[in-house]
């Protein structure tokens, strides 16, 4: 089953790395975002399974308005899961408030920057 994924990463060095791996499965379409204000369209239109954003700590890719976003999109796509990526060296706190949504359950998964793409290919694999 194919799963259509749409990367939202400011960072494009990390986008590019992030939808190289990703591309990689041939069961994976992937579809790259750099604007988180245009996601939401680009989510809709493509039916995407997974959702995959860097939170940062300043606008528009903020924890709490990612979460805005992506409930607007569950709205529609209710069977969207959603992957946060943190930067966990520079912002420690962020990744544990990040990690703090996973256990409220208002995502699905988060990885940290550093792990690998085959690691993040994986875990995306298993939602």
């Amino acid at each position: 089953m194919i799963e259509n994924i749409v990367v939202s990463i400011p960072n494009a060095l990390l986008a590019g790395g992030v939808v190289m791996y990703l591309k990689k499965n041939p069961d994976f379409k992937v579809y790259r975002e750099d604007n988180p204000l245009g996601f939401e369209d680009l989510c809709i239109a493509s039916k995407t399974d997974v959702l995959l954003a860097e939170v940062r700590e300043r606008p528009p890719q903020t924890l709490d308005e990612w979460n805005i976003r992506v409930k607007e999109v569950k709205k529609k796509l209710p069977d969207c899961k959603t992957v946060y990526i943190v930067d966990e060296n520079s912002l420690p706190d962020l990744a544990d408030r990040v990690s703090q949504a996973r256990s409220n359950r208002l995502i699905d998964a988060f990885v940290y920057g550093t792990v690998s793409g085959e690691y993040m290919t994986a875990l995306i694999g298993s939602l």
